[in-house]
């Protein structure tokens, strides 16, 4: 199991909050039936090293791991596409600079995000092309994952 501690510092003036927040899921199971790889083993507790999103992006690569991942490439997310809570914030997501500039670009960038395109990048056009998005995975496991997605498309 994982165990995540975070925080913030800052001197800025915040209001004291100590309503406990409502919980939204309930008895909805759908992100944790949804996992193709049950890395929602109890409720809200993953397990990154179960994670297909997490496996993407790692050097290793678990047999089982071929057969589930599709033509995912660089990320997974089915837990929150299935999210009821998320469904708006899908629909309708928070209008930030990087959202803004990232909708402009959908329309061009539909063509390019093919299997046949991304295999033929080399490194240089990798980083050149797809750099700025900042996903900090390395060519050789970006390349790795289109080659298993494009055996998915063959078989």
């Amino acid at each position: 199991m994982v165990a995540l501690f975070g925080g913030i510092i800052t001197n800025a003036n915040l209001e004291h909050n100590d309503q406990e927040e409502t919980n939204r899921c309930k008895n909805c199971k759908k992100c944790q039936e949804a996992c193709p790889l049950k890395a929602l083993e109890n409720d809200y507790i993953l397990n990154k090293d179960r994670c297909l999103s997490y496996i993407l992006q790692n050097d290793s690569m678990p047999e089982e791991v071929k057969t589930v991942s599709e033509n995912r490439i660089i990320d997974c997310e089915i837990c929150q596409q299935v999210c009821p809570w998320n469904a708006k914030h899908i629909k309708q997501p928070l209008n930030t600079q990087m959202t803004l500039t990232f909708q402009k670009k959908i329309a061009a960038w539909e063509d390019f995000f093919t299997l046949t395109n991304l295999v033929k990048l080399t490194e240089h056009n990798y980083r050149k092309t797809l750099g700025h998005l900042n996903t900090g995975i390395p060519y050789s496991i970006f390349y790795r994952n289109v080659l298993m997605a494009m055996e998915h498309i063959q078989n």
